[in-house]
């Protein structure tokens, strides 16, 4: 199949380079031709000359009879999009008798056929052809031409209508909506009708009297019948073609025999087998199924990737977490420690309580060396002293100051040393306050992340 496809293919891209290396060759002499109505473009074809071109440049409305006889040859007219249209009599185009023309880019509507190709070899390209009374696009007696990316749609009779006509290709087009048939063959042989969209005709794709045809990996849905052969057509090869959602048949022979084919979707079928097996070779219920939008392997990376993530964000919770345990204990320690090891005893704790502090003194104001507590400032006030103490230290219910030191010195050496002993631990202290300040704006600024 792949390999028919293939030679397909093949003939389509050696048509085309033929066309251009014989536009390369009458490039030097060819002209362009404008044309704004149906007798100025027909005048304009039938006076150019090999290789020339002429193009529509308005639209053409409610023309009656005839548009446009053709009676020269290897020309081309490009009707840039512009719309042609007739009363619902005789042809829009009509070329008999002449070769290797091309007709491109055309709306052509409201005539009784669109294109009419008599005995004449023809290319036609993307062209819009419907609404016409009896046939979109109808060759008869042309061998060797070519339909590609036309829409042939809402005609009355047939969508393509091949009339002895041989060794033609069919590619890419969208045939729908037509009154009879979506592509017609009559007493036609060993063409090629690939990759079209053919849905909402009586039938799809019909074969008369008609062999040594190819249809293959075309869509063919929606219609009554989608495939027929009758009429002694034999020998055709029907592959990989989706045939579904017919009302009646999706396959039907009647009266033709040796056609073979495979990789076929359908349902219904009479009187044709896919080779190897019943009816065609898959059902329409299992190629209808949507697709799932993913893959399982890419579920399963997606799911991988997730799980990475959470774990990611749990151990930096957890890390975060730790580290604001770790800062809080420190903080703990800085106000139940004093420098080189040594704790407040619970004693001195008391005796700070009892002088008003129920906690280590945390404003004690500085200033300078001078520490006071605010209460004991209030007792130096009421007895008159302007000066606060170098060496006040609060120890039970006794205040200590510069000159109150020199009495301990002759009393007691030991109250000296305690003294002194403080006064460093208080500095300590205070350095300690120091650095718990900045670890509880530490902390604060984690906090604040860990709730971002």
């Amino acid at each position: 199949m792949k390999s028919k496809r293939g030679i397909i293919k093949g003939l389509l891209f050696c048509s085309v380079i033929l066309i251009v290396i014989a536009g390369f060759i009458n490039s030097a002499t060819a002209t362009t031709y404008y044309c704004n109505s149906c007798n100025d473009c027909e005048n304009k074809i039938n006076s150019a000359l090999e290789g020339d071109t002429v193009m529509l440049t308005s639209e053409i409305i409610n023309h009656a009879g005839r548009c446009i006889t053709w009676k020269n040859s290897n020309l081309e007219f490009d009707c840039q999009g512009y719309l042609i249209g007739g009363s619902g009599k005789k042809e829009g185009i009509y070329v008999e008798n002449r070769f290797n023309n091309t007709i491109k880019n055309c709306v052509i509507i409201e005539f009784s056929v669109g294109i009419d190709i008599w005995n004449s070899s023809s290319i036609l390209i993307n062209n819009t052809v419907s609404s016409n009374a009896w046939i979109g696009i109808l060759f008869r007696h042309s061998p060797g031409s070519i339909l590609t990316n036309n829409t042939v749609s809402s005609n009355r009779e047939d969508g393509v209508y091949l009339l002895d006509t041989n060794s033609s290709i069919i590619t890419n087009n969208t045939v729908s909506s037509n009154k009879r048939y979506g592509i017609y063959l009559s007493e036609s042989f060993s063409n090629t009708i690939t990759e079209n969209t053919i849905t909402s005709n009586w039938y799809g794709v019909s074969l008369q009297h008609s062999s040594g045809n190819t249809i293959t990996d075309n869509i063919i849905h929606s219609n009554e019948r989608g495939i027929l052969l009758w009429d002694y057509s034999n020998s055709n090869i029907i592959n990989s073609n989706s045939v579904c959602s017919n009302s009646d048949l999706d396959l039907y022979l009647n009266s033709s025999s040796e056609n073979q084919g495979s990789g076929n979707i359908c349902n219904k079928t009479e009187g044709w087998n896919d080779e190897g097996t019943i009816n065609c070779t898959y059902p329409c219920s299992e190629v209808n199924k949507p697709s799932p939008l993913i893959s399982d392997i890419e579920i399963a990376a997606i799911i991988l990737i997730l799980t990475g993530i959470i774990a990611m964000v749990v151990y930096r919770i957890r890390g975060r977490t730790s580290s604001a345990k770790k800062i809080s204990e420190d903080k703990t320690q800085v106000v139940t420690k004093v420098t080189e090891g040594k704790i407040m005893p619970q004693d001195k704790k008391e005796e700070l309580k009892e002088t008003g502090s129920d906690k280590i003194p945390t404003t004690a104001e500085v200033r300078g060396e001078k520490i006071v507590t605010g209460k004991k400032e209030e007792e130096l006030k009421e007895t008159g002293s302007d000066k606060i103490p170098t060496t006040a230290e609060v120890r039970g219910e006794k205040i200590v100051t510069g000159k109150k030191e020199e009495e301990v010195k002759e009393t007691d050496v030991d109250k000296i040393w305690i003294i002194d002993e403080i006064q460093r631990e208080r500095v300590d202290l205070e350095k300690k306050r120091e650095e718990l300040k900045r670890k509880r704006e530490e902390l604060e600024r984690k906090k604040s992340m860990l709730k971002k």
